[in-house]
């Protein structure tokens, strides 16, 4: 699959960022403090990329997080 594409398995920190709307920065912090999924690094360049149900994973977690709860 390319990575270029929308439904790719890979994605780059270009387009983490965009599809979670942060800077660059900030997607940094929370990788090195640990709440957010490290990167995996591909082919013989060491370009790094997030696996894109790890992502998934993340913005599940933050949606449960945040959903009021019924008791």
């Amino acid at each position: 699959m390319s990575v270029n594409s929308d439904n790719s398995i890979l994605i780059t920190k270009t387009q983490v960022c965009t599809w979670l709307g942060l800077p660059k920065r900030t997607l940094e912090r929370l990788v090195k403090q640990g709440d957010f999924p490290k990167a995996k690094q591909f082919g013989l360049t060491k370009k790094s990329y997030w696996l894109r149900k790890d992502v998934e994973a993340f913005i599940t977690q933050l949606e449960e997080q945040s959903a009021p709860r019924t008791e």
